[in-house]
């Protein structure tokens, strides 16, 4: 099971998207992955992954798929 969190700019004057995926962010992902896994007793393999799309122009972006972004702590 595959838990994303995506991230879109429409520049990168301040930085990728993924450096905005926050510790806050990351602990949010992991309480609602445990409520979701517990809810649905889901025995398998999980990770975290992080989506990050850079919008040039209305037609004309870059994605980055990161897989194993973060480890829950």
């Amino acid at each position: 099971m595959i838990f994303v969190e995506v991230k879109t700019r429409s520049s990168t004057d301040y930085g990728e998207p993924e450096d905005f995926v926050s510790i806050k962010k990351e602990r949010q992902l992991e309480y609602a992955s445990s409520a979701y896994i517990e809810m649905n007793n889901h025995e398998g393999e999980i990770r975290f992954d992080v989506i990050a799309i850079v919008f040039e122009n209305k037609h004309l972006y870059k994605i980055n798929h990161i897989e194993d972004a973060f480890w829950p702590s």
